[in-house]
C-alpha cells in the first residue's frame, strides 16, 4: 500500500490535537468557515459521519463542540499570528482553491458559462461558473489590502511560502459586480451562479 497524502480530516485532526478551536480556546471566523463545508459533507451524512469518526475523532468532536458554543460561555485566549499547524492547510489553498477560484474568474471574465480545470493533477470538467466564487477571490484581494503596513510584508511571506501569493493576484480585475452594496453575508437572495 502506497502512503497517501494527509487529508483534510488529518490535517484538522492535528491541529485539535492541541487546541479547541483552529485558533486557540474559542472559535473565529476560521472555525465556521470550515464547519459549514464539513458539517454539510460528512456530519450529516452517515457514510461520511462514520469515516470522520473512525479516522478523525477530534474532528467530530469539534463539529460537535462548534455546533454547540455559544457566545456567551466562549472564553479563552486566541494564538497570536499563523500557527505552523496551518501549514498543510496554506499549501492546500494555494494548490486548490486559489487556483479553482482563478480558473472560476477566468471563465466569469470571458462570459462562459462552464469551464474546466486542473487541481492537483485531477482534471475538472464542466464546473458551473459562479459569479459569487469570483467575489470571495475578490474579497481575499480586499481583506490583504486591508492590512496595516506594518503586517503586509509578514502576511506576504507567509502566502510566498505556502504557494498562496501567485494564485491569489494571478487573474487580473475580476469584476465580479456581486453584492456591489456591501450587504453579504446577511442579504437574502444574492444569486450564486450565473449574473
Amino acid at each position: 500500500m502506497t502512503d497517501q497524502p494527509p487529508t483534510s480530516l488529518d490535517q484538522l485532526a492535528a491541529i485539535f490535537a492541541s487546541r479547541p478551536f483552529l485558533l486557540g480556546a474559542q472559535p473565529t471566523l476560521a472555525d465556521f468557515g470550515f464547519f459549514a463545508s464539513m458539517f454539510r459533507h460528512f456530519g450529516l451524512d452517515p457514510t461520511p459521519a462514520a469515516i470522520m469518526l473512525q479516522r478523525a475523532p477530534a474532528v467530530y468532536e469539534w463539529l460537535a463542540r462548534l455546533w454547540n458554543a455559544r457566545g456567551s460561555q466562549c472564553t479563552g485566549a486566541l494564538v497570536t499570528g499563523i500557527p505552523p499547524d496551518w501549514s498543510p492547510i496554506l499549501r492546500e489553498v494555494g494548490e486548490a482553491y486559489l487556483p479553482y477560484l482563478c480558473a472560476n474568474a477566468n471563465a466569469w471574465k470571458a462570459r462562459e458559462r462552464r469551464f474546466d480545470v486542473e487541481i492537483q493533477r485531477t482534471l475538472y470538467r464542466a464546473l458551473p461558473v459562479s459569479r459569487y466564487r469570483v467575489w470571495c477571490l475578490e474579497r481575499l484581494r480586499a481583506h490583504f489590502e486591508a492590512l496595516p503596513d506594518d503586517a503586509r510584508a509578514g502576511a506576504t511571506s507567509l502566502l510566498e511560502a505556502h504557494g498562496c501569493w501567485e494564485p491569489l493576484w494571478r487573474v487580473d480585475a475580476p469584476a465580479s459586480g456581486h453584492d456591489a452594496t456591501g450587504e453579504a453575508p446577511f442579504v437574502r437572495g444574492l444569486p450564486v451562479f450565473g449574473a
